[in-house]
């Protein structure tokens, strides 16, 4: 696993990149958050590049962005440092995450996992952020077609089509309605994308209506987690065995899986895209102290669920009251 520095909270009196209207009530002392971004391959950045990092209210869809940095990245070395300037009040309330993403050539080719973030000066949260490639066709859209969870990625009149482990390259063709790819030798493995819903043939095996409703995807299936607020928890293949997290949430509000040490079960409650937990309960094993360190941190985000979203690539974040995340996919 990789080491995180911690963020510096400095009293500045610099001017926000984004914010609102002023409150005259409100305090006036200002503060940056500061830290870094890398990646771990060295390939080179096309120029003109630009990294973006900014902090979010996650605690409802589409929140307010609080503060953004944009960080031209031609003569930049890595690690790139980063300050975000914000007034402590404006963090008072709600949950608030930050994330960051490189872009290059206008398109995002790196991105990191949101970590929750507090107005508090005194608080010491995660530091340097660590980014993850993006793919040329990494899929980007989520369905789900009864119980199979499909993956989807659109470029023009493409599409790239994963349906558990096949994977299907599909060419629009003409339609009454909506939009419709067939496989170029192969007419009977389709997708027929109507809106909201799509129909699905593959070899001709017709699947249940596929949807994209957050309590379908949520139950679709198993969840495997992949990043705890920013820790990357892939672990290579050489690697020491080290647990795993999964996480699984069925239709009868039982939410269940392991933590890295020992399995977990509970009780969840889905209202759009909120969401709650209780009676969390695990078995009682023993392991190293790096599994013991992730099992807590996973049950105490768990325990403090508030909020769900599903990313561009459909994997599911799960934010904590206090701003933390789950990621999984």
């Amino acid at each position: 696993m990789k080491s995180f520095t911690s963020f510096a909270w400095l009293s500045a009196a610099a001017v926000t990149v984004i914010s609102g209207c002023a409150d005259p009530n409100a305090a006036s002392e200002q503060h940056q958050l500061t830290g870094s971004l890398s990646y771990l391959s060295r390939i080179a950045l096309a120029p003109e590049s630009v990294a973006q990092v900014r902090i979010k209210d996650t605690s409802v869809a589409n929140g307010k962005v609080i503060a953004e940095q944009k960080i031209d990245l031609d003569k930049q070395q890595l690690p790139i440092p980063f300050t975000l300037e914000l007034k402590n009040h404006k963090l008072d309330a709600g949950t608030y995450s930050l994330s960051a993403l490189i872009k290059e050539q206008g398109q995002v080719t790196w991105r990191s996992s949101p970590i929750g973030v507090t107005g508090k000066p005194s608080d010491i949260a995660l530091g340097n952020l660590e980014l993850h490639q993006v793919h040329e066709g990494e899929f980007n859209g989520l369905m789900q077609c009864g119980e199979q969870r499909i993956h989807l990625a659109f470029s023009e009149e493409h599409l790239d089509l994963r349906v558990g482990e096949q994977r299907f390259n599909l060419e629009q063709v003409r339609a009454a309605s909506g939009a419709r790819y067939q496989a170029s030798d192969d007419a009977n493995t389709e997708l027929w994308n109507k809106g909201a819903n799509a129909q699905l043939k593959i070899k001709g095996n017709a699947y249940p209506e596929c949807v994209s409703t957050t309590q379908a995807l949520l139950q679709g299936g198993e969840w495997q987690v992949v990043d705890l607020n920013g820790e990357d928890m892939r672990v290579p293949s050489e690697a020491e065995q080290v647990g795993e997290g999964t996480l699984n949430f069925s239709d009868d509000g039982r939410v269940f899986g392991q933590a890295f040490c020992n399995n977990l079960t509970g009780s969840y409650q889905l209202t759009g895209d909120k969401l709650s937990t209780s009676q969390l309960a695990g078995t009682m094993m023993l392991c190293a102290d790096a599994q013991m360190q992730s099992e807590r941190t996973m049950l105490e985000i768990l325990g403090q669920a508030q909020r769900i979203e599903f990313s561009d690539s459909g994997e599911l974040i799960i934010f904590a009251k206090d701003g933390r995340t789950i990621t999984a996919k």
